[in-house]
């Protein structure tokens, strides 16, 4: 009688089967029921099923009666069209949760191997499986790698095999996912651990990202009374995978990038001590040869050329301690000033440096000039300034920004020049370095001239790379050393 009215969807209504027989045999009458109402079980014209209502004792079914058991089928009908409504918006919930999971920013910032087991527990929750792995896809070489899988599986990590063999291999060529019954896994399955892990059924899915295959992600079912998995949960893993497949390609590129800037890095420290050694070689054999030399215009050559390489040497340190492209411009005048004095001798005792310098940073290739310039300024201030009334050698040095220049002042009390005497015209190497560097180099302005018993130098030129400082660091705004 149900099945009557689920194919008519007509009522079915009989008070007393013994005197009426249905036209179809009922499995009611058979078990000693004689009144039978059978309704159907409908919901927006959808037929859902039947309602059935039996008594062992004949019923005179009123008009009234089998409209409210039919009612009562509608009502029926519309909660479970209702029950599948929710069934199907919490599987989507759970979709959705698990695409954001796996898209979202934690995950990107995660790294391969942690990222990879998230993604196992994620998949594996969402479809219920009893375990799970990942395969890496070596497309140059065809081989396949199990890179990750859950706790039950942790034996098959590590293992390679050709890549079309398993059940990548039966995935690989159309690159879709496909569901695989316990008897396809123990035809197709690589592994004899997977074989022998008793898997009811199979899911394995594809990984690809930028349109490239890189693995797959496989889910098993275990045991006689596990559920085989459906083309919903098909479709559901497909759209996960493709999510996962681009996170997991972001990580492999982070790690990538990772491993190559660690060797990089190596490479870099390698170079900054060779080039550190071979200054600090240059710079002792000089030294050799000037005191061997002693005194005369030799030995004082080669000492002028050391500090040069010193101050060269100093840039070059900051630059592999600090930043890559930026030197700390008070750090470094500090650091030669203190290598200057530290090695000057004059006839009235040690110089009295005063020096002012505001947080300055200079990409290398203005630094090194201007390190060199300063060198050669503060150099000359010893070796020729001669202050009167034996007072001592006093040497301000003075560098800030204005606006985007830089400007940079060297002052001293050692005499001037003498009277009617230019800059440009004298024979030493040294003012022809500085007037090079300055022009050449910084395309600055330099002007020196005698003022106030002593020479004043005064350098100009454009910032062509300028910012802050490295984060953390904060250098006092004046910085002055005296000696």
């Amino acid at each position: 009688t149900p099945g009557y009215v689920a194919a008519s969807g007509q009522a079915v209504v009989i008070g007393d089967m013994t005197v009426h027989p249905p036209a179809v045999p009922s499995m009611a009458a058979t078990h000693g029921f004689r009144a039978i109402i059978v309704v159907p079980v409908k919901a927006k014209g959808e037929l859902l099923g039947t309602l059935a209502l039996v008594n062992r004792q004949p019923i005179e079914f009123t008009h009234e009666v089998v409209e409210m058991i039919t009612a009562m089928g509608n009502q029926l009908g519309i909660a479970v069209a209702n029950a599948r409504l929710y069934e199907t918006q919490l599987r989507e919930n759970k979709k959705l949760t698990a695409l954001v999971d796996i898209s979202s920013g934690s995950a990107q910032q995660l790294e391969l191997e942690p990222l990879l087991q998230r993604i196992l527990e994620r998949a594996a929750a969402l479809l219920e499986a009893g375990a799970a792995y990942i395969s890496h896809y070596d497309a140059p070489e065809e081989q396949a790698e199990i890179v990750a899988a859950s706790a039950n599986f942790t034996r098959l990590i590590g293992m390679r095999y050709p890549a079309r063999l398993g059940l990548f291999g039966q995935i690989r060529p159309q690159r879709q996912g496909r569901i695989f019954t316990r008897q396809e896994v123990v035809e197709y399955g690589y592994s004899p651990a997977l074989r022998e892990a008793d898997v009811r059924s199979a899911l394995v899915v594809p990984l690809i990202s930028r349109n490239e295959l890189i693995g797959a992600l496989s889910l098993t079912r275990h045991g006689a009374n596990a559920v085989e998995f459906t083309p919903a949960n098909l479709e559901l893993m497909e759209a996960f995978a493709s999510r996962a497949a681009v996170a997991i390609d972001n990580a492999q590129l982070l790690k990538d990038l990772g491993r190559k800037n660690n060797l990089l890095q190596l490479l870099i420290e390698e170079a900054h001590h060779r080039i550190k050694n071979n200054l600090q070689m240059i710079s002792g054999l000089l030294q050799l040869e000037a005191d061997t030399a002693q005194v005369g215009p030799t030995a004082e050559f080669l000492r002028t050329a050391i500090t040069r390489i010193q101050a060269i040497a100093q840039v070059h340190n900051l630059l592999s301690e600090e930043m890559p492209e930026k030197v700390d411009i008070q750090a470094l005048i500090a650091t030669i000033i203190h290598t200057l004095v530290s090695s000057a001798s004059g006839t009235n005792g040690t110089p009295e440096v005063a020096v002012e310098v505001e947080p300055l940073w200079l990409g290398a290739d203005q630094a090194v000039p201007l390190a060199l310039i300063v060198n050669e300024l503060v150099s000359n201030s010893f070796l020729h300034g001669c202050p009167s009334s034996r007072q001592p050698l006093r040497v301000q040095i003075q560098c800030r920004q204005q606006d985007d220049h830089i400007q940079l002042v060297v002052a001293d009390n050692g005499g001037g020049f003498h009277e009617g005497k230019d800059w440009r015209e004298f024979e030493g190497q040294g003012m022809n370095i500085v007037a090079q560097l300055a022009q050449v180099n910084l395309r600055g302005d330099l002007q020196i001239h005698s003022r106030d018993g002593g020479v004043l130098a005064e350098l100009r030129f454009e910032i062509v790379l300028h910012g802050p400082g490295p984060a953390g660091r904060n250098p006092s705004a004046l910085a002055t050393a005296r000696a």
